[in-house]
């Protein structure tokens, strides 16, 4: 109510007023904000007014409160669309709106709480993509806000709400960056910087795998290049390639250059030129083109060997050498001879050295030996589950708790659709919104799987 409160109107002004004149000098600033989920008012349009008058060069930027409350980052008061969580379809949906041309950087669209981030790449196709009126977008957040805390049996940790003793609080609900407290990366980290990467390569032929032929000649693999950053130099960069297999710990490597200007790298695998390279290629083994770019000297952010750009691809080998071909005569093992046996209740099937049963009344495999071992403990049941996440309760819990206390929630609509999305009966918030409520709905829970039934 206070951006339609009069009363309240020179706050806000006067807030923008001191934030331009304090920081308008500063070129990292890019965008002016209104502030973050205030609603929607006349104060909010001084504000904006008094912004225009002030500096005309920044675009004006304001979320004023998400699905629930009030618009979705579209109104009047932005110049940009930043819409916060979107799915990529509806991120889509926007971008190709015909009735409306201002660019879209979402203001929150990836919440990096716990194990997170984990379909980012699905937003980043979108954000390198063909339609540029999707411009990219902000992760919540930067950094975990935990306090050093030391517990009884001395070891240190990060507290957050409720580990200093206190009733009211928002839990693990500062935890939600992409560092730790520390600054040390969380997993997610390395999955942003690779989609964020300013180079990108990728095969000139689009397939699954690059196909390499290992005959007489120096196999090549041939690479588009995409700049993304157009001040970084392609002759700035120290390239490398290895390949590696998950049949042996042997490397081939090697370097190659990519000359500023040119849309495509040549990469010649010298190492791979001889039927001695290290590989035994009798042996069934998947291969895998690793590349990275390093900074060939030192900058005010980062020192030189720095890696700036990663690639994986894998390759699909086919080797057939004219001459010295020792390492590919001969299979290493004669054709494996299986058996079977059956009966009402189990299905057996045996090598060798091997066997492997399944229970034919429950749909399990219930043993998997080797050499007269039993690996299993237990039958391999399916899993339909998984350990929960923050993102996964939604933050949810913390709305009920605000429910059970008391506290008011106005969403500036009628309570009872407040209550409908909530899933509040009878004085309880029974929440059904977040995917942990809704697996637990119908039984995809750990405490209650599904029963099987074998058909």
């Amino acid at each position: 109510q206070l951006v339609n409160d009069f009363f309240w109107n020179n706050a806000f002004v006067s807030r923008v007023t001191r934030m331009v004149q304090t920081h308008r000098n500063h070129p990292c600033i890019v965008l002016w904000s209104l502030g973050n989920e205030s609603g929607r008012g006349i104060n909010l349009s001084n504000a904006r007014e008094c912004l225009r008058r002030l500096d005309l060069s920044r675009p004006i930027m304001y979320e004023s409160g998400g699905d629930v409350a009030e618009g979705t980052g579209r109104t009047e008061l932005t110049d940009i669309i930043n819409t916060m969580y979107p799915s990529v379809d509806k991120l889509v949906e926007l971008g190709n709106d015909s009735k409306d041309d201002r660019p879209i950087i979402l203001c929150e669209y990836s919440h990096a709480m716990g194990n997170s981030n984990g379909n980012i790449h699905l937003y980043f196709d979108s954000f390198w993509g063909q339609n540029k009126r999707i411009q990219g977008g902000f992760i919540w957040d930067f950094k975990d806000q935990g306090l050093r805390k030391i517990d009884k049996t001395g070891r240190e940790y990060f507290a957050y709400g409720g580990d200093f003793g206190e009733k009211k609080h928002n839990a693990q609900f500062c935890i939600n960056g992409l560092f730790f407290p520390d600054g040390i990366a969380h997993p997610a980290v390395h999955e942003c910087k690779y989609l964020q990467q300013p180079i990108k390569l990728f095969p000139l032929i689009s397939s699954e795998s690059i196909k390499i032929f290992l005959g007489d000649n120096v196999p090549e693999v041939q690479l588009n290049v995409t700049k993304r950053n157009k001040l970084v130099r392609l002759d700035s960069i120290e390239w490398e390639w290895s390949v590696i297999s998950n049949g042996s710990t042997r490397i081939i490597q090697g370097t190659f250059k990519i000359c500023e200007g040119k849309p495509t790298a040549v990469i010649r695998l010298d190492g791979l030129a001889c039927n001695d390279c290290g590989f035994d290629f009798r042996l069934p083994q998947m291969f895998w083109l690793n590349i990275a770019g390093r900074l060939n000297h030192d900058t005010k952010w980062c020192n030189k060997g720095h890696v700036i750009v990663t690639e994986q691809y894998p390759l699909d080998v086919e080797v057939a050498w004219s001459k010295g071909i020792s390492n590919l005569a001969n299979p290493i093992d004669a054709p494996l001879s299986i058996t079977t046996e059956e009966n009402s209740s189990r299905l057996l099937v045996k090598t060798e050295r091997h066997q492997i049963v399944f229970d034919k009344t429950r749909g399990l495999l219930t043993e998997l030996s080797s050499n007269g071992r039993n690996v299993f403990m237990n039958a391999m049941a399916p899993n339909f589950t998984r350990a929960e996440t923050d993102n996964d309760r939604g933050g949810m819990e913390i709305v009920r708790s605000l429910y059970e206390y008391g506290i008011v929630i106005d969403f500036a609509f009628h309570i009872g659709q407040i209550q409908k999305w909530l899933g509040i009966n009878h004085g309880i918030a029974s929440l059904k919104r977040s995917f942990s409520c809704q697996w637990n709905a119908v039984g995809l829970s750990a405490s209650t799987p599904p029963s099987m039934k074998c058909m």
